[in-house]
């Protein structure tokens, strides 16, 4: 079984989402107003059409910056583009209306043995309402999320660009940041490439139309994988969190 994974990046990073054959109709999530007040693309061509993306966020004064909501006062990201108290996180909402979260605080999951994950946390001051936050997808094994089909999202010029690509290696060792890797080899149309610029997209499968958190962008070709960090992400944001147990992707 294949799976897809979106990972979002804004125009105004020097790399882009790297898409073969982009074609706009296809792969950009907003035909027009990014980041201020973003229109929806509702062509039936679009490769996450139905899909409710509103969870997936940016920051306002540095919209390469993504977060996703994973309860409705508490949002995801890469550790390594640090969150400041503060910050403004904006989301598209499904009605088309723009909402916000101020950060009141940051920290970060952890490993099983203490050590920090490049997952970053952002709680804001009051619960966003009229978005969606995503679900945690969860695994048996981590290797059960080999062969996975996933959507990757990231920037592209003056819009967010949504493309696809498959895992092809779980690392989850030791002290080692749990990640996953996607494929950069065999390019084929609508084939996505996270790169340099695109720290902190969020990249998901979708079951039932809905999107499910399976990790955030960390370097070329690779994500912090979640689901071995969800006891320490849940102690955080609360029981609020919810996971979906996904089956083996192989």
């Amino acid at each position: 079984m294949r799976l897809f994974f979106y990972t979002f990046l804004l125009p105004f990073t020097a790399c882009a989402l790297d898409i073969v054959s982009m074609d706009p109709a296809v792969n950009a999530r907003f035909t027009t107003g990014f980041p201020d007040a973003p229109e929806a693309n509702a062509s039936a061509a679009f490769v996450a059409h139905g899909i409710d993306l509103s969870g997936l966020g940016w920051v306002q004064r540095e919209p390469t910056h993504p977060a996703t909501l994973v309860t409705p006062d508490c949002a995801v990201y890469a550790d390594h583009q640090p969150m400041q108290v503060g910050d403004t996180i904006v989301f598209a909402a499904a009605d088309g209306s723009v909402k916000t979260g101020q950060v009141a605080s940051v920290s970060r999951a952890r490993l099983a043995d203490g050590t920090d994950s490049d997952l970053g946390i952002a709680r804001f001051t009051a619960p966003v309402a009229g978005v969606a936050p995503l679900a945690v997808g969860t695994f048996a094994q981590p290797e059960d999320l080999l062969s996975y089909p996933v959507f990757l999202s990231g920037h592209g010029p003056d819009t967010l660009l949504i493309g696809t690509n498959e895992v092809v290696d779980v690392v989850v060792t030791g002290k080692t940041n749990p990640t996953f890797k996607y494929l950069s080899e065999g390019r084929i149309t609508g084939m996505a490439n996270g790169q340099s610029g695109d720290s902190g997209g969020p990249s998901f499968v979708v079951k039932d139309g809905q999107p499910i958190l399976l990790g955030v962008h960390l370097e070329v070709d690779q994500d912090t994988f979640i689901s071995p960090l969800v006891p320490s992400l849940r102690s955080i944001v609360g029981s609020e969190l919810k996971t979906i147990p996904l089956p083996p992707g192989r």
